[in-house]
């Protein structure tokens, strides 16, 4: 079964109880990407302040069309297996446990880290800055938009 939030938390609350980890949802190849530690920065439209632990999950689908050609220059070139195998990118998971350190905008030279980049974002987009970013043991898990509280029980380092 696939966990379900037992109760609903304010954003304060997620990031103060201490029976959660933060956890964001990233779609696939870009969760495969981050746990394997290619992609070290996540981009988004929006800032974030906060600095500490955070759970990268998997949602159940790859990204979208309109970003095909992304995918089509990143999986290839800086992964070595196919950008489809459940592996190395599963769905619907936790996927890996990484520290944001850092927020700033993103800029062009920021793409061999990040894995994208847009030139119509420039200036709108920021990079949070991940480190010491532990691949996990999978778990099936139900991802939500923004921030959500993820279970600690499903924190389990992937012990290689």
């Amino acid at each position: 079964a696939i966990p379900i939030l037992a109760r609903s938390l304010t954003l304060i609350d997620l990031f103060n109880d201490p029976s959660f980890l933060p956890g964001i949802a990233l779609h696939q190849p870009y969760a495969g990407l981050a746990r394997l530690g290619i992609k070290e920065l996540e981009t988004r439209m929006n800032r974030c302040n906060y600095r500490g632990p955070m759970v990268i999950c998997a949602t159940r689908t790859f990204i979208t069309a309109k970003s095909v050609e992304q995918r089509a220059k990143w999986v290839p070139l800086r992964a070595s297996t196919d950008q489809y195998n459940a592996a190395v990118y599963p769905v619907g998971c936790v996927l890996a446990l990484a520290q944001i350190v850092d927020c700033r905008l993103l800029v062009e030279s920021d793409e061999p880290r990040s894995c994208f980049w847009d030139p119509a974002d420039a200036g709108k987009r920021y990079a949070w800055e991940l480190k010491d970013i532990q691949p996990l043991v999978t778990h099936p898990i139900r991802c939500m938009p923004g921030w959500f509280p993820v279970s600690r029980k499903l924190v389990e380092v992937h012990c290689e």
